[in-house]
């Protein structure tokens, strides 16, 4: 490899159990970058610190379909190190055996902070709990089709941890680290609104669970940003070039809570978009241009229904195949649930007629009206 300086370093070995023994790597290039690569096999690979080699090497470390290295504890490594179990991975044996970190906080497991298993420096590991682990995983965003009324304002996936439940009419979050802290398999949106003003409240609901998580159960201050990766990339980018394919991946995680407020913004930021969810005409744009409205609940030709005109414990229940629109007037006191229709269902009335039905009824019955 031009402007790189490669040693490449075999170990004895008394067996000839593998084909391929681990095999030690050193590549330096001009610009001072300074890598050590151990190969496991024939064709896996894992970066290490320089200092930890020759305890690296007394042991025999093979690749795991999962993407660890691990060695199969033996009598030998066992009386010396005292594993007590029959399979080590490297990344334990490199933080516990040979940087010997302490873990005063008895975590369980050991983390790789920027998600690069192959990655196995000591700069990359840390102790953690699984609420940590939660919070570093690299989790699939959902992009499943999204809703065509989204994609309008620039919302093209959903985020970590919001799904839509076609099933139920309504979004979702699942798997939050702080439902997990709470026992709790899910957190549902409403059902109510168009797609968008659904979406809106489960995003409202992500910000807070995040929130309420508290700074305890925030990402690790020490979890790689994408600008911290320009100091890994010249490592990742040499150590590729020298084997010939992309082993050493980077995985930006931007923050999840960060998309959260993006999307919620691009929402509060285009209340006066096109969607076929409304009936509101623009009137600074061609009349067949429809803009949405999260205040709006109906509007035609001759009336505007504003949520702000709805009354205390009174609803309106949208037309169906069956009934036209009306208005209700639900309220639950003491165990005792009061319900009663505030105007027609037919189909024939027009909404300012129904509204002004139901103000009236409100009016008889004053002494529930607040």
């Amino acid at each position: 490899m031009s402007g790189s300086n490669i040693e490449i370093f075999n170990p004895e070995r008394n067996h000839n159990r593998y084909g391929a023994p681990n095999q030690i790597i050193k590549i330096k290039n001009d610009d001072g970058v300074n890598i050590c690569i151990l190969k496991i096999g024939t064709d896996a690979f894992t970066m290490i610190d320089e200092r930890f080699i020759e305890q690296i090497l007394e042991l025999s470390w093979h690749s795991m379909t999962i993407g660890y290295a691990s060695h199969t504890v033996t009598k030998k490594s066992d009386d010396k190190y005292e594993f007590n179990k029959k399979t080590v991975f490297l990344h334990e044996f490199i933080i516990k055996y040979c940087a010997k970190i302490d873990n005063p906080n008895n975590y369980e497991t050991i983390d790789h902070i920027n998600r690069c298993k192959v990655d196995n420096r000591i700069q990359n590991l840390r102790y953690a709990n699984q609420s940590m682990q939660n919070f570093n995983i690299h989790r699939v965003r959902d992009h499943s089709k999204v809703h065509e009324d989204l994609t309008k304002i620039g919302i093209f996936y959903y985020p970590t941890y919001i799904s839509y439940a076609e099933y139920d009419k309504r979004f979702v979050i699942e798997k939050h680290p702080q439902l997990i802290k709470m026992n709790k398999r899910q957190l549902n949106g409403t059902r109510k609104g168009n797609i968008i003003e659904k979406y809106y409240d489960v995003l409202n609901k992500a910000i807070s669970l995040t929130n309420e998580a508290g700074p305890n159960h925030e990402p690790d201050k020490s979890i790689l940003t994408l600008q911290q990766y320009s100091t890994h990339y010249p490592e990742y980018h040499l150590a590729n070039r020298w084997i010939g394919s992309e082993c050493f991946r980077l995985d930006y995680k931007q923050d999840y809570n960060e998309v959260f407020e993006i999307q919620k913004r691009l929402i509060e930021n285009n209340m006066n978009i096109a969607t076929k969810f409304t009936n509101i005409d623009d009137e600074k744009s061609d009349k067949n241009t429809i803009i949405y409205n999260a205040d709006i609940v109906y509007q035609d030709d001759t009336f505007t229904l504003k949520k702000s005109m709805i009354p205390k414990y009174v609803s309106f229940a949208k037309e169906t195949k069956t009934r036209g629109c009306k208005f209700i007037y639900e309220k639950r006191e003491d165990g005792t649930r009061t319900l009663k229709a505030l105007s027609s269902g037919s189909k024939k009335l027009s909404v300012k007629d129904k509204y002004e039905e139901m103000i009236k009824a409100l009016e008889a019955i004053s002494f529930i009206y607040q």
